[in-house]
């Protein structure tokens, strides 16, 4: 079963296959990829192995978006390995809405690695609200060190959604009365952006 699914989903040249005429002159059938990356995770699942479930999260993408919130929760609840743990954290910058709110509500009780915190900072790129409210509320639940990297390089961005990111995360650290010495180094940082846009100087 796993090697047939695999087989004819790799045989895929598009997004889907029309089979017409099927079986009868006047039927035509349709298969898409989508429909063999849901049936992979079930079998993946079934089987617990992480090599199967690594092969689906490379190819989640091409699974349909009111799927991907399931297979998420399906097959990435307790990632095991690199490759789940950033696929889970891409899924909070997902597409739907529902994998996004299903990715952050599995990665709050996941203990992630170091490159996906960095992950987590490049993917603040993205302009979607929920999204970034997210990753930021994630990012300050670093160590006070960590926390002061993920700032020192996203208020040195190219780009001023990262830039952006790194003010509301000094602000919402000013708030912390546990991190004060860490807000006044933050703060100190600001200086490094010579020449603020109007979203940045609000």
């Amino acid at each position: 079963e796993t090697t047939f699914t695999k087989g004819l989903y790799n045989s895929f040249k598009g997004k889907e296959i029309v089979y017409s005429p099927c079986i009868f002159p006047w039927y035509a059938a349709k298969l898409k990829r989508s429909d063999l990356v849901i049936r992979m995770a079930y079998i993946a699942s079934a089987l617990k192995s992480d090599e199967k479930i690594d092969e689906i999260c490379n190819i989640l993408s091409d699974s349909d978006p009111d799927e991907r919130s399931y297979i998420v929760r399906l097959l990435l609840i307790h990632p095991q390995t690199d490759t789940q743990r950033k696929a889970l954290t891409s899924a909070l910058c997902d597409k739907s809405e529902m994998t996004r709110k299903q990715a952050y509500a599995i990665v709050c009780n996941t203990e992630l690695c170091p490159e996906n915190y960095l992950q987590m900072e490049e993917m603040l790129r993205y302009k979607a609200a929920d999204a970034r409210a997210n990753l930021i509320n994630l990012l300050c639940t670093q160590s006070d060190s960590d926390l002061y990297g993920s700032v020192q390089r996203l208020i040195n961005d190219k780009k001023e959604e990262k830039r952006t990111a790194a003010l509301d995360i000094i602000m919402q650290t000013g708030k912390d009365e546990k991190r004060t010495d860490l807000f006044d180094k933050c703060r100190e940082l600001v200086s490094n952006i010579s020449e603020p846009t109007t979203k940045e100087k609000i």
